[in-house]
């Protein structure tokens, strides 16, 4: 979507008519009006976050689409109305920090401990701001007066579900007060808790006892830089056209300066397997806090490769007890139409498969999109030495017998008769 050639409203409102936006709205689009011509409204009134959401939106909270949504107002305009649901925690922690601040004979609490206080308030949010539709939003605000909660709560979009009845394109939602006074008396001791950490904080802020440092420079704002230069001097197009994964920045430095042998994979001292087992808790405490993988292949599953079960591939690691992980990965298939197929493995495997292929293509020097596309199933069967709950180990001899076949498929990959000269960018190394 270029909007460079446009010079006026109008030409923009013709433009927008008859082109979609992606991941945006537009009061002018195609099907904003077909909407108003449905309804047969006078105008459309909609607002800014709206257009800040594309065609295909659904509110998080009654799940509705912008088509259902939209109803005509009292002057009978076609209504579109998205709002920003918060949770108050932030404005109720500022409000008692300057509340406690005065009451002091001397004021010591100064800019940084104000954001200190806003800053931990993030920490005491039930939920992240989130725009919702206009009826739920003010759903939230009923259903607290009927449940009778404190005055600084409020219900997420995913409790205001629960309790609401959407009626699309009629009206505001029908609201269940039973439930929403359920919810309210399920976490109301979990609400006070959070009250009486808000006052501590509010207390600390303004007697200046806090840790809070703020940095000249934060590196937030050195990223966004960079990524602006990168953008207005077309370096992140010319990634993409090289195919450094759009990251920009690897074009400008070598990313091993200093790279041993390329076999140092497999080589080093493979420390010994220890025989620790998860317990159930566990377990129960990975599904709990890392249990994306683990939910989403269930308890059948089977690594594709060293056939590990689920329970045999969880394994330690440096940053938490324990950890499990699938990847999707492209390997060789002479069998298949383009010469490969993606296969659902286990992060050790995929481990293997990747410095397997990195080895050939450094000794090649050449470079692939997809590395382990050079690899078969087959072959990486054959030399993983599977060890359950830990790292795979390799067979070493194999591996070595093995590297002049893939070393040959690489340009077979390609359909050249040489392989692809090594490029001066990482490249994929899924």
């Amino acid at each position: 979507m270029d909007f460079r050639h446009i010079s006026t409203i109008d030409e923009l409102r013709d433009f927008l008519g008859n082109r979609g936006l992606t991941g945006i709205d537009s009061e002018y689009s195609s099907t904003m009006s077909s909407l108003k011509e449905q309804f047969g409204a006078k105008g459309i009134h909609v607002n800014r976050w709206w257009v800040m959401t594309g065609s295909d939106w659904l509110c998080p909270a009654c799940g509705r689409s912008k088509p259902k949504i939209v109803r005509l107002d009292q002057h009978h305009f076609l209504m579109g109305q998205l709002h920003e649901h918060h949770d108050h925690m932030r404005d109720l922690v500022r409000k008692m920090f300057l509340a406690e601040a005065v009451k002091r004979q001397v004021v010591v609490a100064d800019e940084l401990a104000e954001k200190f206080a806003i800053r931990t308030a993030f920490g005491l949010s039930a939920y992240d701001n989130t725009v919702i539709c206009s009826d739920c939003n003010y759903a939230d605000a009923q259903a607290k007066r009927l449940a009778g909660t404190h005055k600084d709560f409020s219900f997420s979009p995913a409790e205001i579900r629960q309790f609401v009845e959407p009626r699309p394109n009629v009206g505001p939602h029908l609201i269940d007060g039973t439930i929403a006074r359920r919810i309210w008396d399920e976490g109301r001791a979990i609400f006070a808790m959070r009250m009486a950490m808000v006052s501590r904080v509010a207390k600390m802020a303004a007697s200046n006892l806090h840790w809070y440092q703020a940095s000249e420079v934060t590196a937030a704002r050195t990223e966004k830089r960079a990524k602006e230069i990168f953008s207005w001097t077309g370096l992140d197009e010319l990634a993409r056209r090289l195919g450094a994964n759009g990251v920009p920045e690897t074009l400008l430095y070598r990313t091993s300066v200093r790279r041993g042998s390329s076999a140092s994979w497999r080589l080093k001292k493979t420390k010994k397997a220890r025989n620790a087992i998860p317990s159930a808790q566990d377990i129960q405490l990975l599904e709990g806090t890392r249990g994306k993988f683990w939910s989403r292949v269930g308890p059948d599953w089977q690594c594709g490769c060293c056939e590990r079960s689920r329970f045999q591939c969880v394994r330690p690691s440096g940053k938490t007890p324990w950890v499990f992980e699938v990847k999707e990965k492209v390997l060789y298939d002479p069998t298949a139409q383009h010469r490969h197929t993606v296969y659902d493995l286990c992060e050790d495997c995929s481990n293997v498969a990747r410095h397997l292929a990195r080895e050939a293509l450094d000794t090649a020097e050449a470079d692939l999109r997809d590395p382990s596309s050079i690899v078969s199933l087959a072959e990486l069967k054959e030399v993983i030495c599977q060890r359950p709950h830990a790292h795979h180990d390799v067979d070493n001899e194999k591996v070595d017998a093995l590297l002049p076949q893939l070393i040959e498929r690489i340009s077979v990959y390609q359909g050249g008769d040489r392989p692809v000269p090594l490029l001066g960018f990482p490249p994929d190394r899924r």
